[in-house]
């Protein structure tokens, strides 16, 4: 099992890259000192002896940050440096004085809070690091939720939330990392409480339906949709769902609006389509998935053009046309051989043109 140590110095050095990246220059020859100090945070091992280069390039670097004593960049750097030869808490305290100095030097730039947090996480600095992260999460929510995911092995859950500030756009950054992470249920418990502490923000209402139509419950969806002003995108979803409700009346009036709206936006096209299949009006949504196809740039990537030959299939095969969407399954399967639905439709399909 990987120590405590090894775990923290792993997370450091994760922020290598992206720090070195980040970098500004400030004059000859001292951006080429620091890569070389990064090179050897990235190679000095978790565990076992400091190497030589380690040593020789910190005193190399302390001289940087003695020349430039207010250049956070640098400092964060030496701090990170320090921490990779660090062994023992002792060892800490300077890695900790420095993290915490280039935070203070630098509060509304994203790599050096990043970098601070981490570190003062792994020097044992707990309230500090999660200073850093909710400022982070001010300066950019996608950051500070990809530093608390850094984090969040080495935190207990109280301090997990405190270092998550209660600001929706935190947590919908959270929540989107979270489900790229695989962690759905969690993801979906902070939604939860962010739907509860939020239900007026509207990017939080999205999340919120699109997390209901994932998991086919329409009826919640309508609620939160109910008599409320909405923007063009939650009302073609307002439509789908009122259709899948059985408010069929409803759903055709607002599908209507909506679609007269639409002009040549593919995203709203296709989610009328979607509306007009619920309904179920199969010509129309063939309609519309047809309009979205013909007006999807040549350049899109190949996942928007199998999501509107699926609807497309699908819209064919409730109107019985085999061929047809046996056309368009095949069209799926040249542009993603593994796709096993499209597979199981054209094998089931090619007896019946």
């Amino acid at each position: 099992m990987q120590s405590r140590t090894a775990a923290l110095l792993g997370a450091a050095l994760s922020l290598a890259s992206l720090l070195a990246l980040a970098l500004e220059r400030a004059g000859p020859g001292a951006d080429a000192v620091l890569q070389e100090a990064w090179e050897v945070v990235r190679t000095q091992p978790a565990d076992g002896p400091v190497l030589p280069a380690t040593r020789e390039r910190a005193v190399r670097l302390r001289r940087l940050v003695g020349a430039w004593p207010t250049e956070a960049k640098r400092r964060v750097a030496y701090a990170a440096l320090l921490f990779a030869g660090s062994r023992t808490d002792a060892d800490r305290a300077a890695p900790a004085f420095h993290a915490a100095a280039a935070a203070r030097l630098a509060p509304a730039t994203a790599p050096v809070q990043s970098g601070a947090a981490v570190l003062l996480a792994g020097c044992g600095d707990l309230p500090g690091s999660v200073r850093c992260v909710r400022r982070l999460f001010v300066l950019s929510p996608a950051a500070g939720a990809r530093t608390l995911l850094q984090l969040e092995p080495l935190l207990d859950p109280s301090v997990l939330d405190l270092a998550l500030p209660d600001r929706p756009d935190a947590y919908l950054a959270w929540i989107a990392l979270l489900r790229q992470e695989g962690d759905g249920d969690e993801a979906g418990r902070r939604l939860e409480i962010a739907w509860a502490r939020w239900p007026e923000e509207p990017r939080v209402l999205r999340a919120a339906v699109l997390e209901d139509r994932a998991r086919g419950d329409w009826k919640a969806a309508a609620a939160k949709l109910a008599a409320r002003p909405l923007d063009l995108e939650l009302r073609a979803l307002r439509a789908r769902a009122l259709a899948e409700t059985g408010h069929t009346a409803q759903a055709r009036a607002e599908l209507a609006s909506v679609q007269a709206a639409a002009g040549a936006h593919v995203d709203l096209l296709m989610l009328c389509g979607d509306a007009a299949l619920a309904l179920p009006d199969p010509d129309r949504a063939r309609a519309l998935f047809e309009a979205a196809l013909y007006r999807l740039p040549a350049d899109a990537p190949a996942e928007a053009r199998i999501r509107l030959l699926r609807r497309l299939a699908s819209a064919e095969e409730r109107m019985g046309h085999a061929g047809a969407a046996l056309r368009h399954w095949r069209e799926v399967l040249a542009l993603d051989g593994a796709d096993a639905a499209a597979g199981a439709r054209v094998a089931a399909l090619s007896g019946l043109r």
